[in-house]
């Protein structure tokens, strides 16, 4: 004796339209097949035909809550064998350690940088002189130059340096400003007695020179 009977919609619709003898006949069957394994003698062919569709479906449904149910699975689908769940804690497992090692990885990737950033000396930030800004000295040499130079010359220094850099478009590159201002002084560019004899010796560099000496 089975725990039920399976009943599907389909039943329903090709047999709801009969007369109700024959409908009550054609449930008579399918309870008595479903629940008792019987087979009941319909007199009627067009009854006949219908059982003999549904009995295998009624069959098949029976055979698959049995085995469901002896895998304790009632209603359900038959248990997974023990391969099966191996398999499947494996995959899991090997999922769970990838997404570690990414995170592993992203975290060290992060304490890299950090570690790189912090092995780099710290740039010192410089400040712009001159009318046009052109000259750029860090607080540490502007103090240096002061202390070597004197207020007074190097600020002309400073100046012309200045000057000649938006005059010509800084053609000649100068990036150590701090040098060329040393150079200023100790070459003595843009003084009278020195302005056709040291650098820069060029008609437009003389004009600078010329300015700053009668200015």
């Amino acid at each position: 004796m089975s725990d039920g009977v399976v009943f599907l919609p389909s039943f329903h619709e090709a047999i709801k339209e009969l007369p109700d003898d024959e409908r009550l006949q054609m449930y008579e069957a399918i309870i008595l097949h479903g629940l008792y394994g019987e087979d009941v003698e319909l007199s009627n062919p067009v009854l006949r035909s219908l059982y003999a569709l549904m009995k295998p479906i009624i069959d098949a449904s029976q055979r698959r809550y049995q085995a469901a149910k002896k895998n304790g699975q009632k209603g359900g689908r038959p248990r997974k064998n023990q391969t099966e769940n191996q398999t499947e804690n494996q995959t899991e497992n090997q999922n769970q350690n990838q997404d570690i090692d990414i995170n592993s990885n992203y975290d060290s990737n992060i304490n890299s940088n950090k570690e790189n950033d912090a092995d780099k000396p710290q740039r010192t930030p410089s400040k712009k002189y001159g009318v046009y800004g052109w000259v750029r000295l860090t607080d540490a040499q502007y103090n240096k130059l002061l202390a070597d130079l004197g207020e007074a010359e190097l600020e002309r220094c400073i100046q012309y340096v200045d000057e000649y850099a938006q005059l010509t478009g800084n053609k000649k590159g100068y990036k150590d400003w701090n040098l060329v201002l040393q150079r200023c002084h100790r070459e003595g560019w843009g003084k009278k007695q020195s302005a056709y004899s040291t650098e820069p010796d060029r008609t437009e560099e003389k004009f600078v020179a010329w300015n700053i000496g009668n200015s």
